[in-house]
């Protein structure tokens, strides 16, 4: 359950503290999981973000304040660096999943 909520000062990022100690970044165009945040041992009581946005500070039910370093990529540079990490394009599937806009052609391109 959600016990906290903000939003990244660009609007694109939606931060989630939850009762089970984690939080939660969201991509908020899609409403999909960015990534999961979880050092905390109880409840995330609020979620605040710097006003450059490269900052997320929590706190806590265990007593804990914590800040996280969410330097969130632009659609095109975390693009690129999934394609070096992966070294080959997407399958049609992971297209479909992750770049439903862009069903056809390549989308890792030589560097």
């Amino acid at each position: 359950m959600a016990t906290s909520v903000a939003f990244s000062p660009d609007g694109h990022a939606l931060a989630t503290g939850s009762s089970d100690g984690t939080v939660r970044l969201r991509d908020v165009a899609t409403g999909k999981t960015i990534d999961t945040l979880s050092r905390h041992t109880k409840a995330v009581d609020s979620v605040a973000f710097s006003p450059n946005g490269h900052t997320l500070a929590t706190s806590s039910d265990d007593a804990t304040a914590r800040l996280w370093n969410v330097v969130l990529l632009q659609p095109d540079a975390a693009i690129r660096k999934i394609c070096r990490a992966v070294n080959r394009d997407l399958t049609p599937q992971e297209r479909t999943a992750y770049l439903p806009d862009q069903s056809v052609g390549p989308v890792c391109h030589p560097t």
